[in-house]
């Protein structure tokens, strides 16, 4: 295995060339307004909106880099075109493009923005040397070039033409692929930020590029495919998954969002619930990318009093690496004396994505307990840690989605209750 010496990795700092070039992105055509329940408003007070779609924070799947927009992409093309020329100059073959290369170089970019001070350093943010074999899958010659301050593709590749360091990587025979990245960060010292990963062989990346999610397009597709009567009951209108294959429930709803998401809701009369249901985004791997409730939320009027319990079922994720399912119940009291609602979700069993060579285990760490308290603006109840709504005449169901750590691990779900009678 064969890697550049220090000096080959030596970071370039351009000079600013001016360019750079305002907001190029087309205009779409405006979508229909969501289903919304408008609330009664107060003097004085706007009128609340309460989506009958509630999604959750997103976090990407790991390893995963949204893809370049177009506009973005056209850049790297030019780059990459411009640095074959380099080559074909010393009569080499060109650079072949691998994408897993400039999903890493484009991650690279966005790490070197993020550095203080003036000088750009090969570094990651948990010091880690980016050429490191972890980063990698195969064993081939490795280099990393890196810039900042210039908007522009050619004159980029030119100012590593004129680096004795960045040049000689580039026409050098050790190295076949090539991935290159960009990154503006308008808030950082240099706003421009350029990497270039090669490699020889067949060694690329771990990572990839991953489609950017839509919350918009989310939205639609959960508005399409539902129906409400007239007191509120959610009837879905969609295909059923009857092998379980999405590991979340058998017969669940499945909705594709592209060609890498799709939405699975829980088959909410199966399991007994009538008003609302809940479930998940994820990859075409089935990792979690965020999670969403949906159904028609009951704002209870002034001087309602209203006493009951839940129990339901909970689904989420620990670390975006393991499934976790768990039972929920909650205490609800709204009323004069106070509004709050006491959750607690036990017996969470914890398994691997891979559903096929994975068993749940038992996982006492995932119980937890939390209180809610009434949000009269937002219209929910709310924590440092979740949120949850009520749903159905007089609260009959609730729903609701929680972020919490375990360790140093992200901890997320969703659940959806019935009041027991």
């Amino acid at each position: 295995m064969k890697r550049h010496t220090p000096a080959s990795l030596l970071a370039l700092l351009l000079t600013a060339c001016g360019g750079g070039g305002g907001d190029n992105a087309a205009p779409t055509d405006p979508k229909p307004a969501p289903p919304t329940i408008m609330l009664d408003a107060k003097p004085g007070k706007p009128l609340p909106v309460i989506e009958d779609v509630a999604v959750g924070d997103v976090l990407l799947p790991p390893r995963s880099v949204v893809r370049p927009d177009a506009a973005t992409q056209a850049k790297l093309d030019e780059a990459l075109a411009a640095t074959n020329r380099l080559r074909r100059e010393q009569g080499l073959i060109p650079f072949r493009y691998n994408e897993s290369l400039a999903a890493y170089a484009t991650l690279r970019a966005q790490e070197i923005s993020t550095q203080q001070g003036e000088k750009i350093e090969h570094k990651r943010p948990n010091g880690q040397n980016p050429l490191d074999d972890s980063n990698f899958i195969g064993r081939d010659a490795l280099a990393e070039n890196i810039a900042a301050r210039n908007s522009e593709a050619e004159a980029t590749v030119q100012q590593w033409r004129e680096s004795p360091h960045h040049y000689a990587t580039i026409i050098s025979k050790d190295f076949e692929n090539l991935g290159i990245g960009y990154h503006y960060a308008a808030g950082s010292v240099w706003k421009h930020y350029w990497t270039q990963i090669f490699s020889g062989g067949s060694t690329r990346s771990i990572y990839r590029f991953i489609d950017p999610l839509s919350r918009d397009a989310a939205f639609e597709a959960v508005h399409n495919a539902t129906q409400y009567d007239s007191a509120g009951r959610l009837t879905l209108n969609a295909p059923q998954d009857s092998a379980s294959t999405t590991g979340i429930s058998r017969n669940a709803y499945s909705l594709n969002l592209g060609r890498e998401h799709r939405i699975t809701l829980l088959p909410h009369q199966t399991l007994g619930w009538s008003y609302q249901t809940f479930g998940a985004i994820s990859d075409s791997n089935g990792i979690p990318e965020a999670y969403l409730n949906v159904g028609k939320p009951f704002v209870p009027g002034d001087g309602a009093e209203l006493h009951a319990d839940y129990r339901g079922t909970v689904i989420g994720d620990l670390g975006q690496h393991d499934r976790v399912s768990a039972e929920v119940s909650a205490r609800l009291d709204y009323g004069s004396a106070g509004k709050s609602l006491n959750l607690k979700v036990g017996k969470a069993m914890r398994s691997g994505f891979d559903l096929t060579a994975s068993k749940a285990t038992r996982d006492a760490r995932l119980d937890f307990s939390d209180t809610l308290h009434w949000n009269a603006d937002a219209q929910r109840f709310e924590s440092d840690t979740g949120n949850a709504r009520l749903y159905g005449a007089g609260g009959e169901e609730l729903g609701g989605q929680f972020s919490r750590a375990v360790g140093n691990e992200a901890y997320r779900g969703a659940y959806g209750a019935k009041k027991v009678q």
